[in-house]
């Protein structure tokens, strides 16, 4: 089921936040849906981190190699590098409605990886707890909260967020919402 208002509305109450704020942040980062057509989780699988994260694991030169010849940001990617090295691949993709990364399950209050992917493909509501239990721990709250959407950005989305013009499609996102919650 997909996310209603009411749940973002939920999730924007026990952050501190102004509904828009949440629904901003998934429009941009999944416009607004966390699940493919085929009930998958949206990813984005990010090579140069899973590269990173074969090296965190002292991972052979052969991996390491063959990790370099991936090409693709999606599923058949991240199927290829599960392959190669299935906690590595995983933490190196992004997940759902908040595309947030799998290195990052810890901050969404997973003890592993597989934990974290598992909620993200259980349904939206496990990808909007997620991200709450994120915004808290990474303390991102503020910045939403006091529309700092260039620290957010930078923050939220790394230091490549000025040239995907990150911080203007957030503001632009809660703007268009708050416009909408006044008509």
């Amino acid at each position: 089921m997909p996310l209603s208002f009411s749940d973002i509305s939920h999730a924007a109450k026990r952050l501190s936040l102004p509904p828009c704020a949440v629904k901003a942040v998934v429009d941009v980062e999944s416009s607004g849906s966390g699940f493919l057509a085929d009930g998958r989780p949206v990813i984005r699988f990010e090579k140069h981190i899973f590269l990173r994260e074969l090296k965190k694991r002292g991972a052979s030169a052969d991996a390491i190699a063959r990790a370099g010849a991936l090409s693709g940001v999606r599923w058949e990617t991240l199927n290829a590098a599960i392959a190669i090295h299935e906690e590595a691949a995983l933490a190196s993709a992004s997940w759902g409605l908040f595309q947030i990364m799998g290195f990052n399950h810890r901050s969404c209050g997973f003890a592993d990886v597989h934990a974290f992917v598992a909620a993200m493909k259980e349904s939206e509501i496990r990808q909007l707890d997620a991200f709450c239990t994120f915004m808290i721990n990474e303390g991102l709250v503020l910045l939403l909260k006091g529309q700092d959407w260039t620290g957010f950005a930078r923050r939220y989305n790394g230091p490549g967020y000025a040239e995907n013009n990150y911080d203007n499609k957030i503001r632009r996102a809660f703007e268009r919402c708050c416009r909408e919650m006044r008509q």
